[in-house]
């Protein structure tokens, strides 16, 4: 088979530096110098840098489409493992491509455990060509048509000599999740699981689309040919309880060797597990585990990829009590205030020397807070994050808190 890669932008280096903000104000990060990152002021990023290409492949050979796929890979050399994220389809119609899916936490856990990450775009999605597939009722034929597509993505990516084409796995989020599924019953070389959050396919083509599921999984099922990992949570949007069961055990009942983790109830919305740093508890141990059992790395190298996890709140002070504030100086008093002033997620550090870092929304407010006050003190801590306090007599072991 003959793939062929077209780049439609250069590499180039992203690091997101380290905006330290009273909540408006920012400084200068030191980056390193070889080679050098180019710098970025964006807080949406994760602090360690990466690698990115948008590429357009050959999908399916006997459905000739191009598909546009994000190539993600961490600072460092190759050969990579590689894990595909496959993108949901929130409200996609004829009318609406959506964006290409590049920035997501599931991506950047990948990237924190070492591996190039790969983010193709179905077809009919963002730059992709052809229509969005739909097969009516019979949702298993949806999901191995598009399972063909992430194999031929799969195929080619594995081809560039600083891939590791023995060392895969393919993940997938909602639609990109059942699609990931699809790709079970004839999963490339070197594929050696599947990771599932939230599998569904929810299409207007479909009258009895609770139904069709189930059978559909159950076809899937008897076809799979490796082992994977789902999850679902008991307050999802799109799957309730009753199906999301029903669709697992027939999965399993039909011959698929599966694990089934439920997150319980998340937030307002357990279909967006991944949206938030909250879920990340949930379910990277699970990921990390399964990874090892099935002879992929599962150990983070690269932790700044992923957001610091806040620690819980303790009883040292009130909020607004800035007498109780350890080591605080004029500035960081003013830096304090501006803290309490603001709303949404937000960070608050300090050290013994007077030296603060504050930061609020974005990626990783902790992470750049925390990097920020750095910058003068070795010993940095957080002492309030959001509307908690979170500081203790003694400094925690660990403070990243990441699983």
């Amino acid at each position: 088979m003959n793939h062929r890669l077209r780049r439609i932008s250069t590499f180039k280096w992203v690091i997101a530096g380290s905006v330290l903000c009273l909540l408006a104000m920012s400084v200068r990060s030191t980056e390193p110098s070889d080679p050098p990152p180019l710098a970025s002021d964006d807080p949406h990023l994760p602090l360690a840098p990466y690698h990115e290409a948008v590429l357009m492949l050959s999908g399916d050979p006997a459905r000739s489409v191009t598909l546009q796929v994000t190539l993600l890979t961490p600072y460092g050399q190759g050969p990579f493992p590689l894990a595909v994220m496959n993108h949901g389809a929130t409200s996609a119609s004829a009318h609406n491509r959506g964006e290409r899916y590049r920035l997501s936490l599931s991506a950047f856990y990948f990237l924190s455990r070492g591996y190039a990450v790969a983010l193709p775009m179905m077809r009919g999605f963002a730059d992709s060509g052809g229509t969005i597939v739909e097969a009516g009722c019979d949702l298993a034929r949806d999901a191995e048509l598009n399972g063909r597509d992430i194999r031929a993505v799969v195929e080619a990516i594995a081809e560039q000599p600083d891939i590791d084409r023995t060392r895969i796995i393919v993940a997938g989020q909602s639609f990109g999740a059942w699609n990931t599924l699809g790709l079970g019953a004839a999963p490339p070389v070197g594929v050696r699981g599947l990771v599932s959050f939230n599998a569904t396919m929810r299409t207007t083509a479909c009258r009895d689309q609770d139904h069709s599921l189930v059978v559909s999984a159950g076809k899937l099922g008897a076809s799979a040919k490796i082992p994977s990992l789902w999850f679902y949570g008991d307050n999802d949007t799109l799957m309730p309880v009753a199906v999301w069961r029903d669709v697992f055990d027939a999965y399993v009942r039909s011959g698929g060797h599966a694990e089934l983790i439920d997150v319980g109830p998340f937030r307002d919305d357990s279909h967006q597990l991944l949206s938030h740093n909250e879920g990340i508890p949930l379910w990277v141990p699970k990921v990390d585990a399964f990874l090892a059992r099935i002879g992929l790395p599962s150990k983070p190298l690269y932790p700044d990829f992923l957001p610091h996890i806040a620690p819980p709140a303790t009883r040292w002070a009130e909020l607004s009590d800035v007498t109780a504030i350890p080591f605080i100086n004029f500035r960081g008093l003013a830096a304090y205030q501006a803290f309490l002033g603001a709303h949404g997620a937000r960070a608050f550090a300090i050290a013994s020397n007077g030296a603060f870092g504050v930061a609020g929304g974005g990626y990783d407010p902790i992470g750049r807070a925390l990097r920020g006050c750095s910058k003068r003190a070795a010993d940095c801590r957080l002492y309030a994050v959001n509307d908690d306090i979170v500081w203790t007599a003694s400094p925690p072991a660990d403070q990243r808190q990441n699983p």
